[in-house]
């Protein structure tokens, strides 16, 4: 939240799964947006999309009831659309087509007040490995705060243990001062770790990222596409191998 900016509330929703219930879903979102004057936002699963084209399936249409009940809603509390990017559609069932079927279930809506506050704000639909949803991410818009990063101090850590390297590194920081003063060899050595770590660790670590954003943006293109059973057998692979890569990512 902006420093500047007035109170606001922020509302992470979840419309009933059962259509029968939804009802009850969008009568909480008229009660929430009596109960005080703020400028608002909900933001999450609606199970509910609020046009036909949001909704994208060769076996079953979308019943406008359905639409016309979330609509109403949105319309009695003065909600309005936040832009997004990114693919069109949140939600996926990932059967083989023709049985898929693609929605865009998740979304936020906000009070004129709080678009007035944010005009720049967006959100963007970002592709992941182990749902059927996508994420939703919201951006504020112009509120980058540049706060002055602490120096770290040297630590060891994981993921060095999982290259051979890295006990060449620290023996050779061993043997470059084998000879040196006892009262300083110490520090030294942690020194020329230090640096030789660091210097496997950009390499490393560097390799990896390249490699999660390679596979990524394949899967990503796999996701936007026709669902086929040579497709899904592949976009399940590629996923277990990034989520490998990011376990090792996370070690540092």
């Amino acid at each position: 939240m902006r420093s500047s900016s007035p109170p606001w509330r922020f509302v992470g929703f979840y419309g009933h799964h059962e259509t029968m219930n939804r009802k009850h879903s969008w009568n909480l979102i008229r009660l929430i947006s009596g109960l005080l004057n703020l400028a608002t936002i909900f933001l999450g699963d609606f199970n509910e999309v609020l046009l036909s084209s949001e909704h994208v399936s060769q076996m079953r249409q979308r019943p406008n009831w359905q639409m016309k009940k979330f609509h109403q809603a949105v319309y009695d509390c003065g909600l309005f659309y936040v832009g997004y990017e990114g693919f069109p559609f949140t939600w996926c069932n990932n059967f083989i087509s023709p049985h898929s079927t693609r929605a865009r279930l998740d979304r936020c809506l906000a009070t004129q007040h709080w678009k007035d506050v944010f005009p720049d704000a967006i959100i963007s639909h970002l592709f992941t490995n182990n749902s059927d949803h996508l994420l939703i991410l919201l951006n504020m818009g112009n509120q980058v705060h540049h706060a002055r990063r602490a120096k770290k101090s040297f630590r060891f850590e994981d993921g060095w243990c999982l290259y051979e390297e890295s006990k060449e590194v620290v023996k050779s920081a061993w043997d470059k001062v084998r000879d040196h003063d006892p009262g300083i060899c110490l520090m030294e050595c942690i020194c020329n770790s230090h640096l030789g770590l660091l210097k496997l660790k950009r390499e490393k670590l560097g390799h990896v990222q390249n490699t999660i954003k390679d596979k990524q943006l394949k899967l990503d293109e796999l996701q936007r596409g026709v669902i086929k059973i040579a497709s899904k057998g592949e976009a399940t692979t590629l996923a277990k191998k990034i989520d490998k890569l990011r376990e090792v990512d996370d070690l540092y």
